[in-house]
């Protein structure tokens, strides 16, 4: 519409080309898509980086705990016959990783859709702090709740 490209259909072809008008708009703005390439560039890297630490400290929290749970298993199965007992552990321990991945993904996730969307320009206000801050308080006593209900 403002003549900055050409469009050319070849058959099922269409082949879009820049103008010369084209051409002078990217050069007198040469200087925002530095800044928004440079912007992007960084905000990818960081979040490249907190999702490779993130996983790198799962990773290492769950190869202690597995650590941990293969020597308990090792000794209580050496004192003991197995029981019942023995499989509500073993499940809990499972699911208390698959606990730990589930927090982790969120945190990645949330992380990056908070630095994406700064990236982009846009503002993050308090008030969605204070309600994503709300909701974890609220998550967590939940949680709390439920651990100490007596389960059959």
């Amino acid at each position: 519409e403002e003549g900055l490209v050409t469009k050319t259909v070849d058959g099922r072809t269409t082949i879009y080309a820049i103008t010369e008008a084209g051409r002078a708009e990217l050069a007198s703005r040469e200087g925002d898509l530095a800044g928004i390439e440079a912007g992007l560039t960084d905000s990818v890297r960081l979040i490249a980086s907190e999702v490779r630490q993130s996983v790198q400290d799962a990773m290492k929290s769950l190869r202690a705990d597995l650590a941990a749970a293969e020597k308990g298993e090792r000794t209580a199965a050496k004192n003991r016959p197995r029981t019942a007992t023995d499989d509500s552990r073993l499940v809990s321990r499972e699911e208390m990783h698959r606990a730990d991945a589930v927090i982790n993904a969120f945190r990645a996730r949330v992380r990056t859709d908070l630095r994406t969307h700064i990236a982009k320009g846009g503002t993050l206000s308090p008030s969605v702090v204070t309600e994503l801050e709300a909701a974890l308080d609220t998550a967590a006593r939940g949680v709390t709740v439920a651990l100490s209900t007596p389960r059959p």
